[in-house]
């Protein structure tokens, strides 16, 4: 999916403090529709270290979805 990816959903975090419901809520989203993850299937996530809190829920919704092992690869553009 073109757009989809981890930057652009985080950016629009950045702009809003959601509620943790709405967290998870939007990384089970960006797991199974954005990403399609299924059940046995790897995951390799890129991101800026600034999305560490919101990456972490998403590694959680990842394994929920039957993701095999999700790795996290994050950068710092300092």
């Amino acid at each position: 999916c073109r757009g989809c990816d981890v930057t652009n959903i985080t950016w629009h975090l950045r702009r809003f403090m959601p509620s943790k419901k709405l967290l998870h809520k939007y990384a089970e989203l960006a797991v199974k529709i954005g990403a399609n993850v299924q059940k046995g299937q790897p995951l390799m996530i890129s991101a800026n270290v600034d999305t560490k809190d919101f990456i972490r829920v998403l590694v959680e919704e990842a394994y929920k979805a039957g993701a095999s092992h999700v790795s996290v690869r994050y950068n710092d553009e300092v």
